[in-house]
């Protein structure tokens, strides 16, 4: 099967993609929560070959940036593939917008009040105190405005 991109490191079927959307749809359509989002981020309780579509997403977007963009600053602390620096990266909060509306779409069919709680994130990416606040770790701008 070929794979969905011609670069080294890079390891996906072409057809992943789509694989993976329609899973997801037969998760919303016929599934839990559980089997989703176990389905969307890899756990050892999926098994599927096209699952992982969340941590995928992270590594193709770090590596596209890293790749398009090598001598850019504001990428050094701003990598979507580490879990340290990601939510410092723009396209972070797309990614888990988007997640976040695969589960709204799964409560609404359900019936269920879309949960929207402001809750606190149960882990910190290795943020320390010191760095909370930090103006440097709240603004990036994107980076299509580069010349």
């Amino acid at each position: 099967m070929k794979a969905a991109f011609e670069e080294p490191g890079v390891d996906l079927p072409s057809d992943y993609l789509d694989n993976a959307l329609s899973q997801i749809e037969s998760f919303i359509n016929s599934g839990t929560a559980d089997e989703l989002g176990a389905f969307i981020e890899a756990t050892t309780t999926s098994t599927l070959s096209n699952r992982d579509i969340h941590n995928n997403a992270h590594g193709l977007i770090g590596f596209v940036e890293a790749r398009d963009f090598p001598n850019d600053p504001r990428l050094i602390d701003a990598s979507m593939s580490s879990t340290v620096t990601a939510h410092h990266n723009e396209h972070f909060w797309g990614l888990h917008g988007w997640t976040d509306e695969i589960f709204a779409r799964l409560q609404r069919k359900n019936g269920e009040i879309v949960d929207q709680s402001p809750l606190l994130p149960s882990h910190d990416h290795g943020i320390t105190e010191s760095m909370r606040g930090s103006a440097e770790l709240i603004f990036r701008p994107p980076l299509k405005e580069i010349k």
